[in-house]
């Protein structure tokens, strides 16, 4: 048997320039516009994004509290895009179903202002990319001494980089309130279907991020940050495969998505610090494609099914054949290694 087993497309990429198949578009923190003199807060914000198949869906709360006088503040939501050809792609770059409320009350007008910035690489001509923001402004009047809450949701389109689909949520647009934001919660939620390739959460370290993570739910992860002073670029940023693992084996070329994510003689990742966000049936998948390889007879119709369908699980015979002599006695070290990981992974989840 070979030494390594392929398995899930997931790939560790670093995008160090934009190609030509580049476009991402992420959603902002509201900004204070021309007031940098403010006494207001951002006491609490809390994200939330739920990632579906065609789109994701962002819903973000905002607890500011004024410990001032009444003041009057242009707010802006600003949603950056980029891609490389404006006249073509611009109609992409919009966030559907976009709503802002001020205390619950729906906001029903904005000024909508637009800013483009072609970005040029040479020796690529006439330019590399364009960064297109789309700012939503809207006046909102903060009482003195008084909580304000404003919320903002909307849907968007992924956008891709390299093999991955990617999307966000820029929240360093929160830096020009006075002082840190007191508290930020992340919650980042998806079924079975999306699988979670890798995801950054502003300037924070994988090792840092880990002391902030808490697994609520299977495809329910939280993240919270206190006292947070951020930056203007800081970013939540996330990639999910281009596939649905449990119920489409093959892509359109014909190709199986298990043949991708190469399983060496590690571990699934070596330690906690190098987080991986996954639902408790993609790990029951997971643990049993080990099993697949030597023949275990699945009671479960499913997974029978998905692997049979596999064109080759990297076993001797390179497809899923059932073995009337399957012992688990039969794992060798590494993949004995990698079920016991698999199997305390999966007692984390709530």
């Amino acid at each position: 048997m070979n030494k390594f087993i392929c398995i899930v497309m997931f790939f560790n990429l670093t995008v160090f320039s934009f190609s030509n198949d580049t476009r991402t578009i992420l959603g902002s923190s509201v900004q204070i516009i021309d007031n940098e003199n403010t006494n207001i807060t951002m006491q609490e914000e809390i994200i939330n994004i739920r990632l579906y198949r065609d789109f994701y869906e962002v819903d973000v709360t905002f607890y500011f509290i004024n410990t001032g006088e009444t003041e009057t503040i242009s707010l802006g939501f600003p949603v950056e895009a980029l891609f490389q050809n404006f006249s073509s792609e611009k109609e992409w770059a919009i966030l559907s179903d976009f709503r802002s409320y001020i205390n619950n009350e729906l906001i029903q007008r904005y000024t909508i202002k637009e800013e483009i910035k072609y970005v040029t690489n040479p020796p690529i001509a006439p330019y590399d990319y364009v960064i297109y923001t789309k700012w939503y402004i809207r006046e909102v009047i903060f009482p003195g001494n008084s909580t304000t809450i404003s919320r903002v949701t909307y849907k968007a389109p992924y956008g891709h980089i390299g093999f991955d689909l990617t999307g966000g949520y820029i929240f360093g647009t929160g830096y020009n309130w006075k002082g840190p934001i007191g508290k930020m919660v992340i919650n980042i939620i998806h079924d079975d279907d999306i699988f979670l390739d890798r995801f950054t959460i502003g300037r924070y370290t994988k090792e840092e991020i880990v002391d902030y993570f808490t697994w609520k739910e299977s495809g329910m992860y939280n993240f919270e940050f206190y006292n947070i002073e951020p930056i203007i670029s800081d970013k939540i940023r996330f990639y999910i495969s281009k596939c649905n693992m449990l119920n489409a084996p093959y892509n359109e070329f014909g190709d199986s998505f298990l043949g991708w994510w190469v399983w060496d003689e590690q571990l699934l990742y070596e330690n906690v610090s190098d987080l991986k966000l996954y639902t408790r049936n993609q790990i029951r998948l997971f643990i049993n494609f080990f099993y697949a390889i030597r023949g275990y007879n699945f009671q479960n119709q499913r997974y029978k099914d998905f692997f049979t369908g596999l064109k080759n699980i990297n076993n001797e015979n390179g497809k899923y054949e059932i073995n009337p002599n399957f012992s688990e006695n039969n794992f060798n070290e590494y993949e004995k290694k990698n079920i016991d990981y698999l199997l305390r992974l999966e007692k984390m989840i709530p």
